[in-house]
C-alpha cells in the first residue's frame, strides 16, 4: 500500500478528511470517479418513462425490482434518483418495494441514501431519492489506491451509518462494496434496502424460512442456512466484517469456488480464512478484529455495529501513535512500539446451562496460590500438614522489567499504576467455542499454548477432558482447540485443570479417576520433548493428595512451587530442585484465605502480584458471585496487601475465575459465564486516555 499522511483523527463528519485523501491514480479517463455514467436518449434509443412532477433526464441502471432514471425535481430543481417498480412485479416484490420506501424515509443520516417523495406511476411505486455521483467501495478503494488506515477510517464511517439504521430498527442484509456508494469527497453512502428487515414491525419478514437472500460472499451463516428468524443486527455486522476483509485482503473471506450448494455449506460451516494468510498487511489484532465480526454465532460478533466502529478506531489510533514515534536508519523505517490501547477480540453464546454451569464452576475451582513465609500459617482442616517453615525465604525482589520463565520481559506495575486500565473482556477467537463448557485457562510460559478444561454440549456423558490450542507465533492467534495427546491423560472421568511447567515438559492436572485417594487428585505426567505425547500420569501421592479434594493446581516460573486447592483453602509445596518430589503442603494465610472461598488464579513471575478468584470476601463486596481480586506487595519478604476488586470491566455479575497471563503481562485470560455458560476471556491492560 501507498504512503499517506499521518492522520491519526477517526474520521465524524461522515466523511474522510479530504486532505487524506490521494490523488487520482493516472487511468486516462479520471471522470469516472467523479460522475455516475447515464445513458442518454441520444446514446441508444431508450423509451424515457413520463413521471409527473419530474424531468427524466437519462437512466442509471437496471434492478431486480426495477428501473433508476436520473432526473430533476421540478417542484425543487433539484436532481434525483428516481427508482421506478416493475408492471409486472410479484405481489412479495411489490410488498418489498414499498417497504423500502418506507423503510429509507424512516433514516435519516448522512452516510445512508435519502429519499424526497414517493408517489404511484402506472400502477406501481416509485420513489426520488438523493442522487449519488461516486462509484462503489472496493472500485474507490482500488482506484484511488487508498492506505489500509484510509480503508479502516472510512468502514468506521459505514459502520457508524449501518448502527443508525439499527438504532430505528432496520437491518440491511444485503451489506456490500456495490451497495456502498463513495463520491469523489470520499464520503461513503449506503443504499440498496430492497432485502431490509424492520424490526419494529414485530419482526415481520416477507422472506420465509428456508429461502436465502442476500450476496454470498457477505452473507452471515444464519442467511446461508436460511434461518430468516435468526437474521438480527449481528447479521449486518458478520457482512461489514466480510466487507472488510475484502478490502484488506483483496480476497473473500469464504472460498467461492464450486456451485451454489457448496458455497452456502462453506459459508454456513463459517470456513473462513485466516486474513494474515492472504495479506501481510494484517497483523494479529486486525485479524482478531474480522475473526470477532466473521464468528459463526451471532451473539459472538460485535454487540453492535457501533462498537465494531469504536474497535476501528482505536485500532486506527493505536497504528497513529505507532507512526508518530518513527527512528529512520539507513534507508529502512523501524517502528518504536508505544503502549498503547489494543484491540480485543473475542466470542460467546447463550445456552440456557446458568445453572450447570455455576455448579460446575463451583465443583471444579477451587485454587493455588504463591506466597511468601509471612503468609504461612498452621493448618487444621487438611489432615497431615504442618506449619510453614519460615528458614527457607523466596529470592529477594527482581527488579521491575524483569525476564520471566519463557525469556520475556514482565513489569508488575502494569496491573498495579493507575495509568493502566483493563479492556472490555472478549471471547478468545477460535478458542471460546459455543459449544463448549470451558474453564481453568493456564498459558505455556512462551505464550504459545493454552491449556483448559472443558466438555462439549453434544458428548456431555464424556466428561470434562484436557485440551490446548496451540498458534506459531505470539501474535498470532490461537488455533482451533483440540484434546491434549498422551496415554490415559484424558479418560471417562472428569479431567478439571491442569498447569505445565516452564519447559513444557511436565504436566499436572486434577482428576477424579480411580487409585486416587480422594474425589479428586492430582497426577503428573512428563514426555521428552514439546513435540512427544504425554506418558501415563501417575498419582501424586500421599503427601498432596487426601480424602479432600485437590484442585487447580499451579506450577512456579522456576517449578520449585505447586499450589493447589484443597477443602476450598488454598496450599503451597515446596521442593528443593525442579527434579524432586513435593514434600506436604503448607497452608497460606494472612490477607489471603479468609472466611470465603479463595479460588487463586495467577501470580506475577516477579512474585508482586497475585490475583485470586474468590467468592464471599469478609466485608468486601464484588460484583458477582465469583470475582477476581488482586493481592500486591512492595518485595518478596513482605506479606500481601489487601485485596482489590479488579473491577466492573473485568468482573460480572456471573462467576469469573482462574486467571492466567501472557509472558508480558499484558493480557489476562480467565473463564466466565457473563454471556451464559463458562467460556474463556481476554482482558488487556492499556493506558487509559488523557
Amino acid at each position: 500500500m501507498s504512503e499517506e499522511p499521518n492522520n491519526p483523527d477517526t474520521p465524524e463528519s461522515g466523511n474522510l478528511d479530504p486532505g487524506d485523501l490521494p490523488t487520482l491514480a493516472s487511468t486516462g479517463n479520471d471522470d469516472t470517479l467523479d460522475s455516475t455514467h447515464i445513458i442518454s436518449r441520444h446514446e441508444f434509443e431508450v423509451q424515457f418513462p413520463e413521471v409527473e412532477g419530474y424531468s427524466i433526464v437519462g437512466e442509471l441502471g437496471q434492478g431486480g425490482m426495477g428501473s433508476v432514471w436520473r432526473a430533476v425535481q421540478l417542484n425543487t430543481g433539484r436532481e434525483v434518483a428516481l427508482k421506478l417498480m416493475r408492471g409486472n412485479m410479484s405481489d412479495d416484490g411489490r410488498i418489498r418495494f414499498e417497504r423500502e420506501v418506507k423503510l429509507l424515509a424512516r433514516l435519516e443520516h448522512t452516510n445512508i441514501a435519502t429519499v424526497y417523495a414517493s408517489g404511484i406511476h402506472v400502477g406501481g411505486y416509485y420513489y426520488a431519492m438523493e442522487l449519488i455521483d461516486g462509484v462503489s467501495l472496493d472500485q474507490f478503494v482500488e482506484t484511488r489506491r487508498l492506505t489500509q488506515r484510509l480503508v479502516l477510517k472510512l468502514m468506521c464511517i459505514v459502520c457508524k451509518a449501518v448502527h443508525h439504521a439499527h438504532v430505528h430498527g432496520v437491518v440491511h442484509r444485503d451489506l456490500k462494496p456495490g451497495n456502498i456508494i463513495v463520491t469523489p469527497k470520499g464520503k461513503p453512502i449506503i443504499v440498496d434496502f430492497g432485502l431490509a428487515l424492520s424490526e419494529r414491525d414485530g419482526g415481520a419478514r416477507i422472506t420465509n424460512t428456508g429461502d436465502i437472500a442476500g450476496t454470498p460472499a457477505y452473507m452471515a451463516p444464519e442467511q446461508a442456512e436460511g434461518r430468516v428468524e435468526d437474521i438480527s443486527p449481528q447479521t449486518d455486522v458478520y457482512a461489514l466484517g466480510a466487507v472488510l476483509y475484502r478490502l484488506v485482503t483483496s480476497q473473500p473471506a469464504h472460498d467461492l469456488t464450486g456451485n451454489r450448494l457448496q458455497v452456502l455449506n462453506r459459508i454456513a460451516n463459517n470456513e473462513v480464512r485466516l486474513p494474515s494468510s492472504l495479506s501481510d498487511d494484517v497483523d494479529s489484532d486486525l485479524e482478531m478484529l474480522l475473526l470477532k465480526a466473521l464468528a459463526t454465532a451471532p451473539e459472538d460478533r460485535f454487540d453492535t455495529a457501533d462498537q465494531m466502529a469504536d474497535a476501528l478506531a482505536h485500532y486506527i489510533s493505536d497504528r497513529a501513535d505507532e507512526s508518530d514515534q518513527t527512528v529512520v536508519s539507513s534507508s529502512r523505517e523501524h517502528t518504536i512500539r508505544r503502549p498503547t490501547a489494543r484491540v480485543g477480540m473475542p466470542v460467546p453464546m447463550v445456552i440456557g446451562l446458568a445453572s450447570l454451569a455455576a455448579l460446575i464452576f463451583i465443583g471444579i475451582v477451587t485454587a493455588l496460590i504463591l506466597g511468601d513465609p509471612s503468609s504461612v500459617v498452621p493448618s487444621h482442616s487438611r489432615p497431615g500438614t504442618t506449619p510453614g517453615n519460615a528458614s527457607h525465604p523466596d529470592k529477594p525482589t527482581p527488579p521491575v522489567g524483569t525476564r520471566n520463565a519463557g525469556g520475556f520481559r514482565f513489569d508488575s506495575t502494569i496491573l498495579t499504576s493507575p495509568a493502566w486500565t483493563w479492556t472490555k473482556p472478549e471471547p478468545v477467537p477460535n478458542v471460546s467455542r459455543p459449544r463448549m463448557i470451558q474453564t481453568n485457562p493456564r498459558l505455556s510460559a512462551d505464550g504459545l499454548r493454552m491449556y483448559f478444561a472443558a466438555f462439549q454440549h453434544k458428548n456431555r456423558d464424556a466428561g470434562f477432558d484436557l485440551w490446548v490450542s496451540h498458534r506459531p507465533r505470539r501474535n498470532d492467534p490461537f488455533k482451533p482447540p483440540v484434546r491434549v495427546e498422551g496415554d490415559s491423560i484424558n479418560t471417562t472421568y472428569r479431567e478439571s485443570a491442569c498447569t505445565v511447567s516452564s519447559d513444557g515438559l511436565t504436566l499436572i492436572f486434577a482428576s477424579d479417576r480411580p487409585g486416587g485417594m480422594g474425589r479428586s487428585d492430582l497426577w503428573m505426567s512428563r514426555r521428552k520433548t514439546v513435540q512427544d505425547p504425554w506418558t501415563r500420569p501417575v498419582n501424586m501421592g500421599r503427601e498432596l493428595n487426601t480424602a479432600h479434594d485437590e484442585v487447580c493446581p499451579w506450577i512456579s516460573t522456576d517449578g520449585r512451587r505447586l499450589i493447589f486447592g484443597s477443602n476450598q483453602d488454598l496450599y503451597i509445596s515446596r521442593r528443593n530442585s525442579n527434579d524432586g518430589a513435593f514434600p506436604k503442603p503448607t497452608k497460606l494465610g494472612g490477607a489471603i484465605n479468609t472466611s470465603g472461598k479463595e479460588l487463586v488464579g495467577w501470580m506475577s513471575p516477579d512474585q508482586l502480584i497475585l490475583i485470586v478468584t474468590a467468592r464471599l470476601r469478609p466485608n468486601q463486596k464484588g460484583k458477582g458471585n465469583f470475582d477476581l481480586w488482586l493481592f500486591s506487595r512492595k518485595s518478596t519478604n513482605e506479606p500481601f496487601g489487601a485485596a482489590a476488586n479488579l473491577g466492573g470491566i473485568v468482573n460480572s455479575q456471573k462467576d469469573d475465575g482462574c486467571p492466567t497471563f501472557s509472558p508480558d503481562g499484558k493480557t489476562m485470560f480467565f473463564h466466565s459465564q457473563r454471556m451464559g455458560h463458562s467460556r474463556i476471556f481476554r482482558s488487556r491492560r492499556v493506558l487509559r486516555e488523557p
